[in-house]
């Protein structure tokens, strides 16, 4: 399907035709399917969203203006979606320590050599150093200590999502820090 041919069979399905809907699913389908399983744990999770993604997006077909392209108002819809599910479901990305060494990997490992990596554990130790005394209470417990965040909820009596939260900022500030240190812009 061509460009002026989806936005024909998109002019339909706005004024109510649902076959022309169904030939938009078909065409989109696999690209939202794919755009929401590769943020996601479970691949069922992501059909499901993906479903409920076209059913508002039938829903406000009507609002969507013709002359933009369809993909990416289809997959906002996806997002906004996605942000739903892990609000919902109180699943934050990953905050058990595994997700910690990733961050520390992510951008910084795969460009280290062994030597590098002791600069970045001594950064890291450094970077400890500055956290606030709540916080490193928090970094211990956690990854220290093996409480889970369900535990640290109960200890310092907060919401499940207010402390991935916390360990999520705790975890940006020290990556941030990190790659501060590593790359010589902070003293």
């Amino acid at each position: 399907m061509n460009s002026d041919d989806e936005r024909k069979t998109i002019a339909k399905a706005q004024n109510g035709d649902n076959a022309a809907f169904a030939q938009i699913i078909m065409k989109y389908q696999d690209d939202v399917r794919a755009f929401l399983a590769v943020r996601m744990q479970h691949i069922i999770d992501a059909d499901d969203l993906a479903q409920e993604a076209f059913i508002i997006a039938h829903r406000k077909l009507k609002d969507f203006d013709n002359s933009r392209a369809f993909s990416p108002w289809i997959k906002g819809i996806a997002l906004n979606q996605l942000k739903d599910f892990y609000r919902r479901s109180n699943a934050h990305l990953n905050s058990d320590i595994s997700d910690f060494e990733e961050i520390l990997s992510d951008e910084i490992e795969n460009k280290l050599s062994n030597q590098d990596e002791n600069s970045m554990l001594v950064a890291l130790e450094q970077c400890l150093e500055k956290v606030d005394d709540k916080f490193h209470k928090l970094i211990k417990q956690h990854y220290t200590e093996g409480y889970t965040v369900d535990e640290l909820t109960k200890i310092h009596q907060v919401k499940h999502s207010a402390m991935t939260m916390r360990l999520h900022r705790i975890r940006e500030k020290l990556r941030n820090c990190i790659d501060k240190r590593l790359t010589g812009t902070m003293a």
